[in-house]
């Protein structure tokens, strides 16, 4: 039964480190998918090592791997895996628009979107702007030296992940107000 608790324990940490790492004040959309990802595929790792008997991430476990119902957290694991592909299915459309305002300077050119391919071939040969992307000291900087006159389906690109950042933290600040005047 404790190694059960445990296994539970361990899991809802691991759940509270993810709400805690969305919920910090200057995530873009780019960093929170990345959390996501990152998530999702711990998950999977978890899943694979405890569906092999290996409990070396679960410390509560590796005491008891003679009785441990390893089946059982197999179980477990998949459910939340297969949740978390269900929410967080929009991931996968959003994922080659991140990439392109994100990382206009390193991105695979052919893995973009076909009307970005030429300006994108554009900037990643433009020595100077490549140097501007890797100086800047954020996306929002990056964009307001990039001429929007020059690039303007990567602006409009941009623009879409940034209106994601700033309606997620007017929801959340509406949230927070709502919670405020409730209480």
């Amino acid at each position: 039964m404790g190694s059960w608790f445990g296994f539970l324990a361990h899991i809802m940490a691991l759940l509270n480190d993810l709400s805690l790492k969305l919920q910090k004040e200057n995530n873009l959309i780019k960093d929170m998918i990345s959390k996501i990802n990152a998530f999702q595929y711990k998950l999977k790792l978890l899943k694979n090592n405890i569906s092999e008997k290996n409990a070396q991430h679960f410390p509560e476990l590796a005491s008891v791997q003679e009785g441990a119902h390893f089946e059982k957290y197999v179980e477990v694991l998949q459910s939340l895996e297969n949740e978390f592909n269900d929410r967080f299915q929009e991931i996968t459309y959003l994922q080659p628009i991140v990439d392109v305002s994100v990382k206009p300077s390193l991105m695979d050119i052919e893995s973009a979107p076909s009307d970005l391919h030429f300006k994108l071939i554009d900037l990643q040969s433009d020595v100077h702007r490549k140097d501007v992307f890797y100086n800047t000291k954020g996306l929002l900087q990056f964009y307001q030296n990039l001429p929007k006159e020059e690039f303007p389906k990567l602006h409009r690109e941009a623009s879409k992940i940034i209106s994601m950042f700033w309606f997620h933290l007017c929801m959340r600040k509406v949230f927070f107000c709502f919670v405020l005047y409730k209480n």
